[in-house]
């Protein structure tokens, strides 16, 4: 079906896919778990801030 090169350097292209699916799956993480609504995006801060008083 396919003819893929056997010269390939399959570590490298394996490396960046496996690179490409954790930085996809971080930032779908992060959108769930991080506020989208400023309001709260700044009452999270300002907690953060507070703790560190």
């Amino acid at each position: 079906m396919f003819n893929l090169p056997e010269n390939a350097p399959w570590g490298a292209v394996l490396f960046v896919v496996v690179l490409v699916i954790i930085v996809f799956g971080l930032t779908a993480l992060a959108r769930t778990l991080w506020p989208q609504n400023s309001r709260d995006r700044k009452e999270l801060w300002l907690e953060r801030w507070r703790r560190r008083q």
